[in-house]
């Protein structure tokens, strides 16, 4: 028996703008400049907020208001945030909402309409170093008719995420026994859709086939593994978002986990088959959450139990459906639970009719 030693470097992004999503309820981090010569204000509230609990209000009336704060840009690709125009009344004049870094404008709306929440992304790539990041509505003022332009900006989930690699991989001996098996594990991590990120959709996702275990565990409580042989993959979104679309993991993938796995849930899972999903009822498996809303839950799994009453096998079931669920790009959650559940019934039917008939 071959046994492979592989250590890993656990890494992470982290993002540079100090407070970007205003979860203080305040403006910690951040510097305004209020030259409104009416009512311009900066201020942060829950009515502001894209995600969680605050965001930032921005508001020009006849005058410049802007946030900033110092940014260190090295090893960054990627400025982005989420902007909504809530109210704009033109005059005379420019209203403008824009971004600078030092005295360069990387985004100006000029005399926009209003929107809902706008995901933006900004490259910054050419940029080291600290710099002094500022977001500014620009609002015109005429002295003549003392009057100005008017222009209110929600601003929420500012970030700046530094990239860090994980170098070389060396390899030590083993701290304990190296052993195999076949386990189940879940980890998280941060979903794109179509490079924007899905904001406040925790994603789990389990992963179920034969491992090698170095025994080695590093300084932060992580212990490496190598997958030898993929069983199964299981996405799990904790609402109603759909994501549109997954990438298989290919066999001998790396990762690095926590040492605890003794979670334990009921729940449903996907296994992959050639390439593609297909559907298996588990009720005792561990470490894995397909997050079925209880109703959901009870539904099919009582539907399942009537099925093999009836003849039908797992195996039928499994081959019926597969892949309807994730070739439709839909997470296994709250409103496609009830999706899933319809198919299941029509499908129970149709065996059903058929088998009588046959009978």
């Amino acid at each position: 028996m071959i046994f492979l030693l592989l250590i890993t470097q656990t890494v992470s992004a982290e993002n540079r703008v100090t407070n970007g999503d205003f979860e203080t309820g305040d403006l910690t981090g951040w510097g305004v400049y209020n030259q409104g010569a009416f009512d311009s204000d900066v201020s942060v509230g829950s009515s502001y907020a894209h995600s969680g609990n605050y965001g930032c209000r921005l508001y020009g009336e006849g005058g410049d208001v802007d946030i900033n704060q110092s940014v260190n840009f090295t090893n960054v690709d990627t400025l982005s945030f989420y902007y909504k125009i809530n109210y704009v009344l033109l005059g005379l004049g420019d209203a403008k909402f824009e971004v600078y870094i030092d005295s360069d404008c990387v985004f100006n709306l000029t005399n926009p309409s209003t929107t809902n929440w706008i995901y933006k992304e900004i490259n910054v790539s050419g940029y080291s170093g600290t710099h002094t990041l500022k977001f500014k509505v620009d609002a015109y003022y005429d002295p003549w008719y003392n009057k100005g332009t008017e222009l209110e900006v929600f601003l929420d989930d500012v970030e700046a995420e530094g990239n860090v690699t994980d170098g070389n991989v060396t390899e030590e001996d083993p701290l304990g026994n190296v052993t195999e098996g076949n386990t189940s594990w879940v980890v998280s991590f941060k979903v794109y859709r179509c490079f924007k990120p899905v904001v406040n959709v925790p994603v789990a996702v389990s992963y179920n086939g034969n491992v090698t275990n170095s025994g080695y565990t590093d300084d932060t409580g992580s212990i490496a593994f190598r997958l030898d042989k993929l069983k199964s993959y299981v996405i799990n979104v904790n609402n109603s978002e759909k994501v549109v679309s997954v990438q298989p993991v290919e066999n001998n993938y790396i990762i690095t986990l926590p040492c605890n796995l003794t979670q334990e849930w009921e729940t449903a899972t996907y296994n992959i088959t050639t390439g593609s999903y297909a559907w298996d009822l588990l009720t005792t498996a561990q470490n894995v959450s397909s997050q079925l809303s209880p109703s959901a839950r009870g539904f099919i799994s009582g539907l399942f139990a009537w099925l093999v009453m009836y003849g039908v096998s797992a195996v039928g079931v499994t081959s019926a459906i597969p892949g309807i669920i994730a070739l439709a790009g839909l997470a296994f959650v709250g409103f496609t639970d009830w999706i899933a559940v319809l198919l299941c019934t029509m499908f129970a039917i149709g065996m059903y009719i058929i088998r009588r008939r046959l009978e």
